[in-house]
């Protein structure tokens, strides 16, 4: 069975599964089928078990013998009959059920865990509940000296794009430095971001702001040329310390977790849906990236909570899961949770792609000379920017000089598009100061990647065949490991050779070298 599954972020909700299909070697997959059908997973356990379920005690992560026993019956009686579950779930609608996550609460405190925070009274989602978002004036930006001294570019039209608005923190300091000839265009997709935009442009005629994804750049600015661009991923301070937006995992809130709340799924209901491999490639690839079997685990914690309590409510509450499978330890010192609930921001608002989009789209309408300066914060993130600057990178001319058309192309994909263009990067990635990291902590892990326009200039073209898939490239080469008491033949060994020749040749090396061993003596 394939552990990781690439999900899919737009998928609708599941309609109910064909009855005749069963997996009663499962149970896994007879829950999730049989929870989607009644609608409802305590009408399932209720109904399944027998029982009306007002008292019915449903066991936890770590659970005791007792409880794995009353899980066991619940299960088992799923299994035996999924079709009769169906029909009286169907039939009948239990109304009176007790919360069942104000039992998750009181049990994960009587672990001896950190307990959960409580619940504050979340702000309502009218415009009048909510506070008035404003103009960010206080809050410095991370890196933001760095950031203005490498976007000034060449003469007019002097077109400036921020990428991510936010609260206006960068946009207010290009301003500062822009002429009175010149435009700041800004993108963001926060409606609260948007309403502290509009306001900005009746005070600035030079600002304009958007509110579209920054992906969007090359079909918002056609026809444009920039004299400089700048982005900084993730997400605004304010963001995070606004409760009712959900993405703090120390503050409770709805798990929301999208940039744009009227567009797109929130995380509470993609994760109904979603199956333990997608939501373990969610996490392997975004956020525990270094540890493919915990994103596993968590997947199964997480999903395996949702079907025995119902839909997550709040942040808290699935925090508090993550946080039990990870028996509340994180080797980067960090709250164990924080990862897991960047990968599902990250994968619920397309930010990987939408970067991707950015980058290709604003390389294009750049003046040549003209910046594009990049702040990450994650690996994934810098990742991205690295693979961009690869694709669009000129040969050095030390490699030029000896190497054929044909492999500097390899090299250096931009050489195969006359009509592209490249790039360069101008200094080594900025990083904060000790003094920026002591004043602003979510500074700590940024970095600043500085990228300029530069002029296509493609060497004498030879004959070219068609490109292999980057993977070909590499060799994976012969390990010299012998057995003990033997001594490894290097003249058998290839200079290139495939690793599933590599057991073979190495049999045949010791059976020389046992030889040789056996004739010397």
């Amino acid at each position: 069975m394939q552990s990781f599954y690439k999900p899919c972020c737009s998928k609708a909700k599941q309609s109910e599964p064909d009855q005749q299909e069963t997996h009663t070697d499962n149970y896994g997959h007879v829950i999730a089928h049989s929870y989607h059908a009644c609608n409802s997973r305590e009408d399932l356990l209720q109904h399944a078990s027998g029982s009306s379920g007002a008292n019915k005690k449903i066991p936890l992560l770590h659970e005791t013998e007792a409880d794995a026993g009353a899980g066991s019956a619940i299960i088992d009686a799923i299994a035996r009959d999924p079709h009769q579950a169906y029909a009286q779930c169907d039939s009948t609608r239990v109304t009176d059920v007790q919360d069942a996550w104000s039992e998750f609460r009181t049990r994960a405190e009587q672990r001896g865990g950190v307990p959960l925070a409580p619940p504050v009274v979340l702000k309502a989602k009218s415009a009048a509940g909510q506070p008035k978002p404003q103009l960010c004036t206080g809050h410095v930006p991370v890196l933001l000296r760095e950031t203005l001294d490498a976007l000034p570019g060449p003469g007019p039209p002097r077109i400036y794009v921020d990428g991510t608005f936010g609260r206006g923190g960068h946009s207010t300091q290009i301003l500062k430095r822009l002429p009175p000839g010149g435009r700041l265009v800004a993108f963001d997709v926060d409606p609260s971001a948007i309403a502290v935009g509009k306001e900005l442009e009746k005070t600035d005629s030079r600002f304009q702001i958007v509110h579209r994804p920054f992906g969007d750049i090359a079909d918002v600015l056609k026809g444009e040329k920039l004299a400089g661009v700048m982005i900084d991923i993730g997400f605004s301070s304010p963001q995070v310390d606004e409760q009712h937006r959900g993405f703090s995992v120390v503050e409770d809130g709805p798990l929301d977790l999208r940039m744009n709340p009227d567009a797109g799924q929130p995380c509470s209901e993609w994760l109904r849906t979603a199956t333990a491999e997608e939501v373990a490639w969610v996490i392997r690839e975004w956020g525990e990236d270094d540890d493919p079997i915990m994103a596993l685990r968590i997947a199964e914690g997480v999903l395996d909570t949702q079907r025995r309590y119902g839909t997550y409510k709040s942040t808290l509450q699935i925090a508090e899961v993550i946080r039990q499978v990870k028996l509340g330890q994180d080797d980067r010192g960090q709250h164990p949770a924080k990862l897991p609930f960047q990968a599902f921001r990250v994968f619920l608002n397309h930010e990987m792609e939408q970067l991707s989009a950015f980058l290709e789209g604003s390389g294009p309408i750049l003046q040549i000379g003209a910046r594009m300066v990049v702040i990450t914060f994650k690996r994934p993130e810098a990742g991205v920017v690295k693979r961009f600057l690869r694709e669009h990178e000129l040969p050095i001319p030390t490699l030029e000089r000896v190497l054929k058309f044909q492999r500097l192309a390899e090299l250096y994909p931009v050489l195969n598009n006359s009509d592209g263009f490249a790039m360069r990067q101008t200094c080594p990635t900025l990083v904060p100061t000790a003094a920026e990291v002591e004043r602003n902590r979510r500074s700590r892990s940024a970095m600043v990647h500085v990228l300029e326009r530069v002029k296509l200039i493609c060497p004498e073209r030879g004959e070219v065949s068609a490109s292999l898939p980057l993977e070909n490239y590499f060799c994976r080469p012969m390990s010299l490991w012998s057995p003990p008491g033997t001594a490894p033949s290097l003249a058998l060994l290839p200079p290139r050779t495939s690793g599933s020749l590599a057991p073979a040749l190495l049999s045949q090396c010791w059976f020389v070298a046992g030889q040789q061993a056996d004739d010397n003596s």
